[in-house]
């Protein structure tokens, strides 16, 4: 490590062999010494990835103590069907994780001046179909991926007297290297692009350019806390989605899939990520007079597809 790298601020990310993590580490290592926390760093190849030991807190203490700033975006993907066993991966990789963090924040001497915990716009539960959500909306009170939310949340709480604590309520991702959002909406390896239901659920969100300068936006300002919608301001129904890819792409086919048979395909998550949405606005980003370089879906698209 050279010496302009040894006067570079620190960061730590948990989380940053995922598709956001990844993302999010090449930006900001372009003004940060930023260290990735991971179970299975040998994986990444990276000389700035350490290994998590399960629980073992003590061992991340001294690089809190140098650390600048926390950011935790671990978890397991919560696409596909939830088992019994699948709904218990998402959440300890979740809890797990904060309460390890917790308790080397808590045990070192120097604390990281920003704590960010990655959350989801899914902690609004999904009985506000039509109305506006912003961060000073009610949190829902039903639904799986409802409670991870607002237990993942919670988990930092503690933590906001030691430090600025920010949550990251993020909506759908979009990413040219990420295929896993967009394929929810598409047969694989065709031109089929599917109407979900009726169609007429929201799908709030955002480009991954955008995502990762927001988070980049809330490092630099330092009067920001507390929860931050990271969506586009400009949400779209489902159907609507699916017509601009269409649109886009020029040869694909629409066919609608009843509700039926993606509740019997996907269970309870089609339910809750397939079926019904929210029409969230990131009213404190731009509050903040954060500018977003993808508004507009069929811009952030061809950008996507190009």
């Amino acid at each position: 490590m050279d010496n302009t790298t040894n006067n570079l601020k620190t960061i730590i990310i948990f989380g940053g062999s995922g598709l956001i993590g990844q993302h999010l580490c090449k930006m900001l290592s372009k003004e940060y010494e930023v260290i990735i926390v991971s179970r299975d760093p040998e994986s990444l190849h990276l000389s700035n990835a350490i290994k998590l030991r399960n629980k073992d807190y003590q061992y991340l203490v001294p690089f809190f103590n140098k650390a600048y700033g926390i950011i935790n975006l671990a978890g397991e993907n919560i696409h596909g069907r939830w088992t019994k066993y699948k709904k218990t991966s998402i959440r300890d990789s979740r809890l797990n994780i904060d309460c390890t963090i917790v308790q080397a924040f808590r045990a070192c001497t120097n604390k990281p001046k920003f704590l960010m915990q990655g959350s989801n716009i899914n902690i609004y539960g999904f009985s506000r179909r039509d109305r506006e959500i912003t961060e000073d909306s009610q949190l829902g009170k039903h639904g799986f991926s409802t409670k991870i939310s607002k237990d993942h949340e919670r988990a930092f709480k503690q933590l906001e007297k030691l430090t600025r604590v920010i949550y990251l309520r993020t909506g759908m991702v979009l990413a040219p290297d990420d295929i896993e959002s967009l394929k929810q909406h598409s047969l694989p390896k065709s031109f089929i692009r599917w109407i979900m239901g009726t169609g007429q659920q929201w799908k709030s969100w955002i480009h991954i350019m955008d995502l990762t300068r927001a988070i980049n936006f809330l490092i630099s300002q330092t009067n920001t806390r507390g929860p931050y919608n990271l969506t586009a301001p400009m949400p779209i129904k489902q159907k609507v989605f699916v017509n601009t890819i269409k649109s886009i792409t020029k040869r694909a086919t629409l066919l609608q899939i009843p509700s039926f048979v993606l509740r019997i395909i996907k269970g309870e998550m089609a339910n809750e990520l397939l079926l019904q949405g929210l029409n969230v606005k990131p009213q404190k980003l731009l509050d903040d007079s954060f500018h977003f370089q993808f508004e507009n879906l069929d811009y952030a698209l061809k950008e996507i597809y190009s």
